[in-house]
């Protein structure tokens, strides 16, 4: 039901939008400009391309050299919807974008977008907001990238094809960021470096852009390049490792090594280094790539800034991004402000960056600060542009910077010729042309013009040639100049002047169109004449084609008519009614467009006397005698006509004067508030219509549905992960790893979608259409503890019938044991094992086990054991998986009066001798088997026949998918030593994971080990603090001991020390910090750690950091060190603990400092020579002899942590958090 309401209502927005965008094919264009401002053309072709892309269209690029006229075919070629022209150039301060849509059918329609100097996000985004706009399409979000990190990608772009490896230097100056935030760089540059001859260009364009796939081909050679391209594929991919292991050989510091190391220094956080590689890479072959690092790095140091400012101060004029990018992070950082903000352009900031800006120059006065503040002022064009250039000018009169800025503000004005005088005095030779041209002084302008190659300068040509009659020549000029930039201002404009000077009506209607100077299509004209044969029933037909996009008001259209020739006459006013088709949701109110014509013909310049028609016309067309009638008693008609055209209006004039046989007509499509509205009636109707359509559908789809009930039978409190899914196909779903399934399932918890579900139990229902369904149930269940996939014979075809109930059963009730017999001799593969329900001999593996499925009762086991015959009878209680052991040659001592050696016993092999003492009496078998058959002791248990008993005797490690201790499912192991193994593991009952902690046979077998984890666990379990482990139970399981553990998801600190070295100080105080905070608990409650060292530290990836291994560490340490034997390096041992003497909490406060020294230095106080004499007697190193910005505070409190007597060292945990948390 609400799938069909979803269905209805998105039925119902498209009735009332009338339509939905298709996916569209855009053909756009670069934006091409005016030379000066090249760069910014290129930004924003790059802006405008990844905000245009989206999912309802595509994109493809617009042939080169195409002018408008050629602009359909040209989209019919490439097979697109709509065309994209964009041309920048200026108008005076201001930047000026003009965008031209192209479609296949219809006008051009024109958008001009204006901002300040440099301020690309502006045009940007409004370019991508009337363009998604216009096409109906998802707006595209503009990438906030400023343009002096667009720059380089500019330059690259605009030299990608004349001239690769000048493009392939430019991005030298790029960020890998900025093609991250701009998708168009990986698009429009893609095959750039593979067209690079250099190896070493190459591999920094294939950075800039992010093409990891040349980075791949060059690093397949070997040598010093392809080391570096390999490191920086590497670090593409965030595989830091990689990117490490390739710099491990330590190869020659060439500039892209230098460049590779200086990155990795940057993300371990080790500034030091980072300082020295950036410096010494501004001397190495690529100290542009490096200062382009540099410019996004915040944290160097002040003789960096210094070398940094040094060499941007040589390419400031070649890299104004990177150069103000470096300038600005100088002088915030006190670094020579006068000198950094120098290499400071305005334009090349993003607006974050001016705002730090303006804080550095608030009340500075120098001509650098008045500069930048100029600059500032002509961005925002927030009307203080006068006044601050006329600051800067004042004093800095002779600078070329600030006779331009006049310039553009004089052109800004209208004021030509003073604005050529200022661009002379700048020597900006191109916008002194451009001023001289506007000012109308084109001889001189020409003078100017050495060689004419741009599209401009060609233009002037054209206009020239045409004032002195050359229209070959100024026509050969002109289309020149159209090609290179068909959409220039400056183009259009001799455009027009040719057209008008050829009579081309088209071609000056278009160029007015493309200036913002046309009013629509032409004013069209129409003669008042009788058909041929027709009498008495003229009629003037309004042509209701196609209007113009232009969203003026009716103004335009007013002077279009020419009414000012009727100023101060009488004119009447009548109305051709619209009736909206029947499919129509939108009606027209003719009277807001009658009240605006009155106004406007009142008004000057008009003046005139509005009458009213005293009739109002209906249909397409006005009866000629009618019209007539009406003009009678006025000097003229206008007849006007509203129809509704989506959300905006299409509205036709037409003016008859009284007496006059022609009448002119004018149609165009606007926008005015209130003209067009939704018809509130037919909107009821059709929301009444649908809704009666929702309920009748719901009673359809209800009453032709039927139920499908599930029943499953099987054993109480299994571990299962059942699932169901009905379907029209006969094969069952997959499960290709079942264990990943089981885990995956539980943890996603039940999910119930349209014709599947997950974590089902009996009684499940589903509602499913009629007709035949097959009904699959899968999953995995434990039949007698061990996970199994459900059987393939649980799946069902059934008919469901209209409102039937279909009950569907499955039987997964365990009736056998799996039984897992494992047999003790020697070879274990090949035993021969068979019961007395099935004769059929199994063969064990080389485990020695085998598996038999077993009823309930009492059964009998048979061996031939390489020809040792042995038949024992096992008591099968349950249905439940269990594992019996039978060792044959204690099996036959016990039958024959013999027992085993010494050795054979050890090595299970079948080598008898008689007792020594005389015969024994064996025990029966069939005794052993019953639990009330006396009392035994734990010795005679351990020495019983472990067959005769149906309980589980764990003869091997947990593999994943096993359920131990009933419980837990083993995952995975996470890691194994001399402490023992340690599990991953499910809590099937709590649904949780956890870790298992398994004790070592050796350290289980000293019963002062085992007694000493038993109390360590007692203790422990009354801790419960977040930066501790948790421990859920211990528990002993016949002869293994475990410790349920909450499980870690994350790291031990050991491996991240491994991996990065030194930590920065003030994460190590941040990590240490966590560790005491547990410490303090532990301690407040009497227990001591006395193993705190990394490798029982844990950082979760929630960033929590937990303690761990309390328990097992110390039984471990205690029993070693009471065997007089010290096994590993104690790398943390306090001096007490190495001696046995006055051992109290303060050990674990000293393995803290010891551990924090690592964090700091990347190594242990002492890792040379005897460590246990050097933890006694000798003094420790300090952290800042190693590390030179460890703070001296931190320096301290890590020296009074491993000071060798207690009584020197901090008082507890909290006292060393205390002190950390004054340093942060």
């Amino acid at each position: 039901m609400c799938a069909a309401l979803r269905v209805l209502t998105v039925a119902l927005l498209l009735v009332l939008t009338g339509s939905v965008a298709d996916a569209k094919k855009i053909a756009v264009g670069h934006v091409v400009s005016e030379a000066d401002v090249a760069d910014e053309a290129g930004a924003l072709t790059l802006l405008i391309h990844s905000a245009l892309v989206g999912d309802d269209r595509s994109l493809v690029e617009m042939p080169a050299d195409l002018t408008l006229s050629g602009a359909v075919a040209a989209l019919t070629k490439v097979g697109a919807d709509d065309g994209l022209f964009l041309d920048l150039g200026r108008e005076g301060a201001k930047l000026r974008l003009t965008v031209v849509l192209v479609a296949l059918e219809g006008p051009p329609v024109v958008f001009v977008a204006r901002a300040g100097d440099g301020d690309i996000g502006t045009l940007a985004r409004g370019a991508v907001e009337h363009v998604t706009t216009k096409l109906r399409l998802i707006k595209g979000k503009v990438p906030d990238v400023a343009l002096g990190r667009l720059r380089p990608y500019a330059t690259a772009l605009r030299l990608r094809t004349s001239d690769p490896t000048a493009a392939a230097r430019a991005l030298a100056d790029a960020t890998p960021r900025t093609a991250l935030a701009v998708d168009a760089v990986g698009t429009l540059l893609a095959g750039l470096p593979a067209a690079v001859t250099d190896d070493a260009l190459s591999v920094i364009a294939a950075r800039a852009i992010g093409d990891t796939k040349h980075l791949d081909t060059v690093g397949a050679r070997a040598d010093d390049i392809a080391l570096a391209a390999r490191a920086l594929a590497a670090l593409a991919r965030t595989d830091l490792a990689a990117a490490k292991l390739q710099l491990a050989g330590k190869p020659k510091l060439t500039g892209l090594v230098t460049l590779v190391s200086a990155i990795l220094a940057e993300l371990a956080g080790d500034q030091k280094r980072l300082d020295q590689l950036i410096v010494s890479g501004l001397t190495s072959d690529q100290p542009r790539a490096i200062l382009a690092l540099a410019s996004t790095i915040s944290t160097l140091d002040k003789a960096t800034h210094a070398a940094l400012v040094a060499y941007a101060e040589k390419i400031v004029a070649e890299a104004p991004g990177v150069s103000s990018a470096i300038g600005l992070a100088a002088a915030e950082a006190g670094v020579d402000k006068s000198r950094a903000l120098a290499l400071v352009s305005v334009r090349e900031l993003g607006d974050a960056a001016l705002v730090r800006l303006d804080a550095l120059i608030a009340a500075a006065t120098d001509p650098t600060s008045l500069r930048i503040r100029a600059e500032l002022a002509l961005r925002r064009a927030d009307g203080k542009e006068e006044l601050a250039v006329g600051a800067y000018a004042a004093a800095a009169a002779d600078a070329p910077l600030a006779h331009r800025y006049h310039g553009w503000l004089h052109a800004g004005k209208g004021r030509f010729a003073d604005a050529a005088v200022a661009f002379a005095s700048a020597k900006a030779k191109r916008e002194q042309v451009r001023a001289l041209v506007a000012a109308n002084d084109l001889k001189t302008a020409v003078t100017l013009i050495d060689k004419p190659t741009s599209p401009e300068e060609l233009a002037l040509l054209a206009r020239i040639d045409m004032l002195e009659n050359r229209l070959a020549e100024a026509e050969t000029r002109l289309a020149l100049a159209e090609r290179g930039a068909p959409i220039s201002p400056l183009v259009q404009t001799v455009n027009i002047e040719m057209g008008l000077k050829q009579g081309n009506a088209a071609q000056v209607s278009m160029g007015r169109l493309l200036l913002g100077q046309a009013d629509g299509p032409a004013t069209q004209t129409a003669v008042i004449s009788p058909p041929k044969g027709a009498k008495g029933t003229n009629k003037v037909v309004i042509d209701l084609g196609t209007a113009s996009d232009d969203t003026r008001l009716v103004e335009p259209m007013l002077e279009a008519l020419e009414l000012d020739e009727l100023a101060k006459k009488k004119i009447m006013i009548a109305e051709l009614e619209w009736s909206p088709p029947a499919t129509s949701f939108r009606e027209t109110h003719s009277r807001v467009l009658r009240s605006a014509i009155e106004q406007l013909l009142l008004a000057s310049p008009y003046d005139m006397q509005v009458v009213a028609a005293p009739k109002t016309f209906t249909g397409k067309t006005v009866p000629l005698d009618e019209l007539r009638a009406l003009g009678a008693d006025a000097d003229a008609v206008l007849v006007y006509r509203v129809e509704a055209d989506g959300s905006n209006a299409r509205i036709t004039m037409l003016l008859h004067p009284t007496g006059s046989t022609e009448a002119s007509q004018v149609t165009r499509k606007i926008a005015m508030p209130g003209l067009v509205t939704f018809n509130v009636f037919k909107l009821v109707a059709l929301l009444g219509a649908l809704l009666i359509l929702i309920l009748v559908g719901v009673l359809y789809f209800t009453r032709a549905m039927g139920r499908i009930e599930i029943q499953i039978a099987r054993n109480a409190d299994l571990d299962e992960a059942l699932c169901v899914e009905i379907t029209k196909r006969e094969a069952r779903p997959p499960i290709p790893d079942m264990l990943a399934f089981h885990v995956a399932t539980k943890q996603a918890g039940a999910i119930t979608r349209k014709r599947n579900a997950t974590l089902i139990s009996s009684g499940f229902a589903m509602r499913v259409p009629v007709g035949s369904w097959y009904v699959h149930l899968y999953g995995t269940y434990s039949p007698g503890g061990k996970l199994r996939l459900v059987p393939d014979i649980c799946t069902q075809l059934v008919d469901v019938k209209r409102g039937a109930l279909v009950e569907v059963a499955f039987d997964l009730v365990a009736t056998d044991a799996e039984v897992t017999v494992q047999v003790i001799a020697e070879p274990r593969r090949g035993i021969l094992v068979w019961s007395d329900i099935e004769p059929n001999k199994l063969a064990t593996n080389d485990a020695g086990e085998v598996e038999l499925k077993l009823p309930m009762g009492t059964r009998t086991i048979s061996i031939d054991a390489h020809g040792a015959r042995l038949d024992r009878e096992l008591a099968v209680p349950t249905a439940k998986s269990f594992t019996v052991t039978i060792n044959v040659a204690r099996e036959l001592r016990l039958m024959k009066d013999v027992v085993l050696d010494d050795d054979a016993a050890t090595h299970n092999d079948l080598e008898l001798v008689l007792a020594p003492s005389g015969p024994r009496t064996p025990l029966p078998f069939a005794a052993a088997s019953d639990p009330t058959g006396g009392a035994k002791t734990q010795a005679a248990s351990a020495d019983t026949v472990a067959a005769a008993v149906p309980r589980r005797i764990r003869a091997s490690t947990p593999v994943p998918g096993e359920l131990l201790l009933e419980r837990y499912r083993v995952t995975a192991e996470l890691g194994r030593g001399a402490m023992g193994l340690v599990h991953r593991a499910w809590d099937v009952k709590l649904e949780r994971e956890v870790a298992i902690k398994e004790m070592a046979d050796e350290l289980r077998t000293i019963p002062e080990a085992l007694e000493m984890f038993q109390q360590e666990a007692k203790a422990l379990a009354q801790l419960n603090h977040t930066n501790i482990v948790c421990m859920y139970d211990q528990i002993t399981d016949v002869d293994k001991v475990y410790m349920i553990m909450e499980f870690v998801d994350g790291r031990s600190l050991e491996s991240i020390v491994a991996e990065r070295g030194m930590l920065p100080w003030i994460e190590a105080a941040a990590i240490i910090d966590q560790v005491c905070a547990g410490l303090a608990y532990a301690h407040a409650r009497k227990v001591i750690h006395r193993d705190i060292k990394p490798a029982n530290i844990f950082v979760a990836k929630d960033k929590t950091v937990k303690l761990g291994d309390f328990g097992l560490a110390r039984v471990m340490r205690e029993v070693t060190i009471r065997r007089t034997e010290i096994r590993g390096t104690p790398l943390y041992m306090a001096p007490e603990q190495v001696t046995g003497v006055d051992v109290d909490h303060r050990v674990d406060l000293y393995a803290i400092g010891c551990t924090m020294f690592e964090l700091l230095c990347g190594r242990p106080p002492f890792i040379d020579g005897d460590i246990l004499y050097a933890q006694v007697n000798t003094p420790p190193p300090a952290p800042s002899s190693l590390r030179a910005d460890i703070p001296p505070q931190l320096d301290a409190l890590v020296l009074s942590l491993i000071a060798k007597h207690p009584d020197d060292r901090p008082a507890n945990a909290a006292v060393v958090r205390t002190t950390l948390r004054d340093l942060a």
